[in-house]
Protein backbone atom coordinates (compact mmCIF):
# COMPACT_ATOMS: atom_id res chain seq x y z
CA UNK A 1 0.00 0.00 0.00
CA UNK A 2 2.88 2.78 0.46
CA UNK A 3 4.37 1.71 -2.21
CA UNK A 4 1.27 2.73 -4.35
CA UNK A 5 0.67 5.55 -2.07
CA UNK A 6 4.68 6.51 -3.14
CA UNK A 7 4.04 6.15 -6.50
CA UNK A 8 1.07 8.14 -7.14
CA UNK A 9 2.68 11.13 -5.15
CA UNK A 10 5.50 10.81 -7.46
CA UNK A 11 3.45 10.83 -10.65
CA UNK A 12 1.51 13.77 -9.68
CA UNK A 13 5.03 15.57 -8.75
CA UNK A 14 5.94 14.73 -12.07
CA UNK A 15 2.61 16.12 -13.48
CA UNK A 16 2.96 19.04 -11.31
CA UNK A 17 6.43 19.92 -12.55
CA UNK A 18 5.67 19.55 -16.36
CA UNK A 19 2.79 21.78 -15.87
CA UNK A 20 5.18 24.09 -14.65
CA UNK A 21 7.69 24.00 -17.01
CA UNK A 22 4.96 24.41 -20.04
CA UNK A 23 3.95 27.68 -18.29
CA UNK A 24 7.21 28.78 -17.86
CA UNK A 25 7.70 27.90 -21.75
CA UNK A 26 4.76 30.09 -22.54
CA UNK A 27 5.40 32.78 -20.52
CA UNK A 28 9.04 32.83 -21.85
CA UNK A 29 7.98 33.00 -25.44
CA UNK A 30 5.40 36.00 -24.45
CA UNK A 31 8.20 37.89 -23.01
CA UNK A 32 10.44 37.81 -26.40
CA UNK A 33 7.35 38.80 -28.48
CA UNK A 34 7.28 41.92 -25.76
CA UNK A 35 11.06 42.59 -26.08
CA UNK A 36 10.97 42.40 -30.23
CA UNK A 37 7.84 45.25 -29.90
CA UNK A 38 10.00 47.01 -27.72
CA UNK A 39 13.34 46.45 -30.37
CA UNK A 40 10.80 47.68 -33.15
CA UNK A 41 8.52 50.19 -31.93
CA UNK A 42 9.47 51.81 -28.40
CA UNK A 43 12.69 51.77 -28.67
CA UNK A 44 12.84 54.54 -31.36
CA UNK A 45 10.58 56.46 -29.24
CA UNK A 46 13.20 58.04 -26.66
CA UNK A 47 14.34 57.20 -23.17
CA UNK A 48 10.84 57.82 -21.56
CA UNK A 49 9.20 55.58 -23.48
CA UNK A 50 11.43 52.73 -22.98
CA UNK A 51 12.09 53.02 -19.29
CA UNK A 52 8.30 52.60 -18.80
CA UNK A 53 8.12 50.12 -21.19
CA UNK A 54 10.39 47.66 -19.53
CA UNK A 55 9.41 48.39 -15.80
CA UNK A 56 5.60 47.33 -17.41
CA UNK A 57 7.32 44.69 -18.50
CA UNK A 58 9.44 43.14 -15.58
CA UNK A 59 6.18 43.82 -13.39
CA UNK A 60 4.38 42.08 -15.62
CA UNK A 61 6.16 38.46 -15.52
CA UNK A 62 7.31 39.42 -11.72
CA UNK A 63 3.52 39.18 -11.17
CA UNK A 64 3.14 35.94 -12.80
CA UNK A 65 6.18 33.95 -11.56
CA UNK A 66 8.16 33.84 -14.57
CA UNK A 67 11.82 32.29 -13.28
CA UNK A 68 13.96 35.24 -12.56
CA UNK A 69 16.99 34.24 -14.65
CA UNK A 70 15.20 35.24 -17.94
CA UNK A 71 14.13 38.70 -16.68
CA UNK A 72 18.03 39.71 -16.31
CA UNK A 73 18.86 40.82 -20.27
CA UNK A 74 15.59 42.93 -19.69
CA UNK A 75 17.09 44.65 -16.20
CA UNK A 76 20.25 45.14 -17.65
CA UNK A 77 18.46 47.06 -20.74
CA UNK A 78 16.57 49.22 -17.86
CA UNK A 79 19.88 50.05 -16.72
CA UNK A 80 21.59 50.98 -19.90
CA UNK A 81 18.48 53.07 -20.80
CA UNK A 82 18.39 54.70 -16.98
CA UNK A 83 22.21 55.64 -17.65
CA UNK A 84 21.54 57.42 -21.19
CA UNK A 85 20.64 61.20 -21.66
CA UNK A 86 17.41 62.48 -22.70
CA UNK A 87 17.63 63.37 -26.50
CA UNK A 88 14.67 65.06 -28.44
CA UNK A 89 12.30 62.41 -29.42
CA UNK A 90 9.75 64.82 -31.57
CA UNK A 91 11.06 62.83 -34.62
CA UNK A 92 11.09 59.49 -33.06
CA UNK A 93 7.45 59.71 -31.56
CA UNK A 94 6.19 61.02 -35.27
CA UNK A 95 8.08 57.59 -36.55
CA UNK A 96 6.68 55.88 -33.36
CA UNK A 97 2.99 57.48 -34.52
CA UNK A 98 3.01 56.35 -38.17
CA UNK A 99 4.79 52.88 -36.98
CA UNK A 100 0.82 52.12 -34.91
CA UNK A 101 -1.28 53.21 -37.87
CA UNK A 102 0.57 50.97 -40.03
CA UNK A 103 -0.03 48.23 -37.11
CA UNK A 104 -3.61 48.74 -37.14
CA UNK A 105 -4.13 48.84 -40.24
CA UNK A 106 -2.52 45.37 -40.81
CA UNK A 107 -4.33 44.20 -37.72
CA UNK A 108 -7.87 45.74 -39.69
CA UNK A 109 -6.88 43.71 -42.55
CA UNK A 110 -7.05 40.70 -40.83
CA UNK A 111 -9.76 40.73 -39.00
CA UNK A 112 -11.47 41.12 -42.40
CA UNK A 113 -10.16 38.47 -43.97
CA UNK A 114 -11.27 36.61 -40.91
CA UNK A 115 -14.65 37.68 -40.59
CA UNK A 116 -15.54 38.66 -44.74
CA UNK A 117 -19.02 39.00 -43.98
CA UNK A 118 -18.45 42.64 -42.64
CA UNK A 119 -17.17 43.24 -46.55
CA UNK A 120 -20.27 41.85 -48.22
CA UNK A 121 -22.59 43.82 -46.37
CA UNK A 122 -21.17 47.41 -47.31
CA UNK A 123 -23.21 47.08 -50.42
CA UNK A 124 -26.70 48.26 -51.09
CA UNK A 125 -28.38 44.80 -51.82
CA UNK A 126 -29.66 45.51 -54.78
CA UNK A 127 -30.00 43.64 -58.15
CA UNK A 128 -31.27 43.54 -61.70
CA UNK A 129 -32.40 40.22 -62.45
CA UNK A 130 -32.93 39.09 -66.33
CA UNK A 131 -35.49 35.59 -66.52
CA UNK A 132 -36.90 33.31 -68.37
CA UNK A 133 -40.39 32.16 -67.38
CA UNK A 134 -40.96 28.28 -68.22
CA UNK A 135 -44.31 25.92 -67.06
CA UNK A 136 -46.62 28.96 -67.51
CA UNK A 137 -50.18 27.69 -66.79
CA UNK A 138 -52.91 30.46 -67.52
CA UNK A 139 -56.12 29.92 -65.50
CA UNK A 140 -59.54 31.59 -65.72
CA UNK A 141 -62.83 30.75 -63.25
CA UNK A 142 -65.70 32.60 -62.81
CA UNK A 143 -68.51 33.34 -64.83
CA UNK A 144 -69.70 29.78 -65.75
CA UNK A 145 -66.10 29.49 -67.15
CA UNK A 146 -63.60 27.45 -65.65
CA UNK A 147 -60.26 25.76 -67.13
CA UNK A 148 -56.90 26.10 -67.60
CA UNK A 149 -54.37 26.29 -70.73
CA UNK A 150 -50.15 26.23 -71.24
CA UNK A 151 -48.11 29.46 -71.75
CA UNK A 152 -45.49 30.11 -74.27
CA UNK A 153 -42.04 30.90 -72.91
CA UNK A 154 -41.39 34.27 -71.54
CA UNK A 155 -38.93 36.74 -70.95
CA UNK A 156 -38.82 39.44 -67.86
CA UNK A 157 -36.74 41.74 -66.58
CA UNK A 158 -36.85 42.88 -62.15
CA UNK A 159 -35.14 45.41 -60.19
CA UNK A 160 -35.14 44.13 -56.36
CA UNK A 161 -33.31 46.15 -53.75
CA UNK A 162 -33.06 44.44 -50.22
CA UNK A 163 -29.96 45.69 -47.90
CA UNK A 164 -28.35 42.44 -46.19
CA UNK A 165 -27.80 43.05 -42.34
CA UNK A 166 -25.14 41.00 -40.26
CA UNK A 167 -27.54 38.81 -39.50
CA UNK A 168 -28.16 37.77 -43.16
CA UNK A 169 -31.42 38.77 -43.45
CA UNK A 170 -32.16 41.58 -46.37
CA UNK A 171 -36.07 43.24 -46.32
CA UNK A 172 -36.80 45.42 -49.13
CA UNK A 173 -38.88 45.84 -52.53
CA UNK A 174 -39.25 45.00 -56.20
CA UNK A 175 -40.35 45.48 -59.59
CA UNK A 176 -40.86 43.06 -62.22
CA UNK A 177 -41.73 43.56 -66.12
CA UNK A 178 -42.78 40.74 -68.41
CA UNK A 179 -42.46 40.71 -71.43
CA UNK A 180 -45.78 40.09 -73.47
CA UNK A 181 -46.66 36.16 -73.77
CA UNK A 182 -49.08 34.03 -75.43
CA UNK A 183 -51.33 31.22 -74.75
CA UNK A 184 -50.45 27.95 -76.55
CA UNK A 185 -53.51 27.53 -78.20
CA UNK A 186 -54.96 30.85 -78.10
CA UNK A 187 -54.00 34.20 -80.07
CA UNK A 188 -53.11 37.73 -77.75
CA UNK A 189 -50.56 38.23 -75.29
CA UNK A 190 -50.76 39.40 -72.15
CA UNK A 191 -48.54 40.18 -69.59
CA UNK A 192 -48.40 41.48 -65.84
CA UNK A 193 -46.34 44.13 -63.94
CA UNK A 194 -46.18 43.04 -60.22
CA UNK A 195 -45.08 45.34 -57.35
CA UNK A 196 -43.72 43.97 -53.94
CA UNK A 197 -42.16 43.53 -50.96
CA UNK A 198 -39.64 40.94 -50.66
CA UNK A 199 -37.36 39.08 -47.72
CA UNK A 200 -33.91 37.40 -48.07
CA UNK A 201 -32.62 35.12 -45.77
CA UNK A 202 -28.68 34.52 -46.94
CA UNK A 203 -25.74 32.17 -45.63
CA UNK A 204 -22.33 33.68 -45.16
CA UNK A 205 -20.42 35.56 -47.62
CA UNK A 206 -18.10 32.47 -49.97
CA UNK A 207 -17.39 32.22 -53.52
CA UNK A 208 -21.23 30.90 -53.81
CA UNK A 209 -23.52 31.89 -51.34
CA UNK A 210 -27.22 30.46 -51.17
CA UNK A 211 -30.14 32.43 -50.23
CA UNK A 212 -33.87 32.25 -49.75
CA UNK A 213 -36.39 34.68 -51.19
CA UNK A 214 -39.74 35.16 -50.41
CA UNK A 215 -41.64 37.95 -52.46
CA UNK A 216 -45.36 39.56 -51.69
CA UNK A 217 -47.19 42.20 -53.67
CA UNK A 218 -49.44 43.49 -56.08
CA UNK A 219 -50.12 43.46 -59.95
CA UNK A 220 -49.86 47.09 -61.04
CA UNK A 221 -50.47 46.06 -64.38
CA UNK A 222 -52.20 43.49 -65.94
CA UNK A 223 -52.53 44.11 -69.81
CA UNK A 224 -53.89 42.26 -72.98
CA UNK A 225 -53.85 43.52 -76.58
CA UNK A 226 -57.47 42.94 -78.51
CA UNK A 227 -56.77 39.65 -79.58
CA UNK A 228 -56.72 38.62 -75.84
CA UNK A 229 -58.99 40.72 -74.25
CA UNK A 230 -61.75 41.10 -77.63
CA UNK A 231 -63.21 44.54 -77.67
CA UNK A 232 -64.52 45.20 -74.69
CA UNK A 233 -63.35 43.27 -71.50
CA UNK A 234 -61.05 45.71 -69.28
CA UNK A 235 -58.62 44.22 -66.72
CA UNK A 236 -57.21 44.71 -63.56
CA UNK A 237 -54.26 43.40 -61.50
CA UNK A 238 -54.84 41.34 -58.24
CA UNK A 239 -52.43 40.05 -55.88
CA UNK A 240 -48.84 38.82 -56.51
CA UNK A 241 -46.29 36.24 -54.57
CA UNK A 242 -43.49 34.31 -54.95
CA UNK A 243 -40.81 32.10 -53.23
CA UNK A 244 -37.50 30.91 -54.38
CA UNK A 245 -33.77 30.16 -53.78
CA UNK A 246 -30.83 31.20 -55.70
CA UNK A 247 -26.67 31.59 -55.37
CA UNK A 248 -24.31 34.85 -55.26
CA UNK A 249 -21.21 34.31 -56.88
CA UNK A 250 -18.73 36.11 -55.31
CA UNK A 251 -20.53 38.90 -54.27
CA UNK A 252 -21.54 39.83 -58.17
CA UNK A 253 -23.31 37.65 -59.73
CA UNK A 254 -26.69 35.58 -58.75
CA UNK A 255 -28.62 32.84 -60.25
CA UNK A 256 -32.27 32.27 -58.81
CA UNK A 257 -34.86 29.87 -59.29
CA UNK A 258 -38.54 31.56 -58.39
CA UNK A 259 -42.20 30.38 -58.39
CA UNK A 260 -44.50 32.84 -58.60
CA UNK A 261 -48.24 33.46 -59.28
CA UNK A 262 -49.83 36.51 -60.61
CA UNK A 263 -53.41 37.40 -59.84
CA UNK A 264 -55.89 39.60 -61.80
CA UNK A 265 -59.54 40.32 -63.07
CA UNK A 266 -61.38 40.61 -66.48
CA UNK A 267 -64.81 42.25 -66.53
CA UNK A 268 -67.16 42.46 -69.39
CA UNK A 269 -69.52 45.35 -69.15
CA UNK A 270 -72.24 43.57 -71.10
CA UNK A 271 -73.42 43.81 -74.41
CA UNK A 272 -75.15 41.62 -77.67
CA UNK A 273 -72.68 39.42 -79.40
CA UNK A 274 -73.70 37.93 -82.66
CA UNK A 275 -77.44 39.38 -82.13
CA UNK A 276 -77.39 37.95 -77.93
CA UNK A 277 -77.42 39.93 -75.20
CA UNK A 278 -74.56 39.10 -72.87
CA UNK A 279 -74.91 39.97 -69.41
CA UNK A 280 -72.44 41.96 -67.31
CA UNK A 281 -69.73 39.44 -65.75
CA UNK A 282 -66.19 39.05 -64.51
CA UNK A 283 -63.65 36.23 -64.33
CA UNK A 284 -60.01 35.49 -62.52
CA UNK A 285 -57.28 35.35 -63.79
CA UNK A 286 -54.31 33.10 -62.25
CA UNK A 287 -51.00 32.86 -64.35
CA UNK A 288 -48.50 30.91 -62.35
CA UNK A 289 -45.01 29.39 -63.74
CA UNK A 290 -40.95 29.37 -62.67
CA UNK A 291 -38.79 31.69 -63.67
CA UNK A 292 -34.82 31.56 -64.19
CA UNK A 293 -33.18 34.15 -63.53
CA UNK A 294 -29.34 35.63 -63.68
CA UNK A 295 -28.66 39.00 -62.06
CA UNK A 296 -26.09 41.43 -61.33
CA UNK A 297 -25.34 42.55 -57.88
CA UNK A 298 -24.40 46.04 -56.84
Amino acid sequence: MNKILLSVVCMSLFFQSSLAIAGQEELKKALEQDMQYYERIIKPSGRNAQTNFLNRVIQKYEDKDLDSMYLISVEEELKTVQQKKEKPAKDNFEKLIRKVEVDEMIRDAEESMKNPRKKSRTKSGGSIKFGMDTSGKHKVSGAGLSGSEAVDNGTSVSFEIAPVNDEGIGIGAGITYQLPRNQKDYEGKFNFVPIYGLIKICSPPSEASPYFIGQLGYNLLYEGDKDYTGEEMSLSGGTYYGIGAGLILQDEFQIEVLYSVNKGEGSYPGGYVYGWYVPPFTIDVEYSKISLSIGFCF
